[in-house]
């Protein structure tokens, strides 16, 4: 399965808790910000992103850019 919409809405929305972000919702903003990350990670499989995300959970003192995340897939 690759990366879907919901699969990206979740993880962000997870990050803006992780990293003591107020939520963004259902705002014009973060609905843009899932379109952008859903593009780039479109042919990522699930798995392997929600992997990345868990470990910028892990790694990061604040909120990741996509360039973390993808820096965290396996080639």
């Amino acid at each position: 399965m690759k990366v879907t919409p919901e699969i990206v809405k979740d993880r962000l929305a997870r990050f803006y808790i992780v990293f003591g972000l107020p939520s963004e919702g259902e705002s014009r903003e973060f609905n843009r910000e899932v379109q952008i990350w859903t593009e780039h990670f479109q042919h990522v499989p699930a798995s392997a992103f929600e992997m990345a995300c868990f470990q910028c959970e892990g790694s990061l003192t604040s909120f990741p850019c996509i360039a973390d995340v993808a820096g965290k897939i396996p080639s």
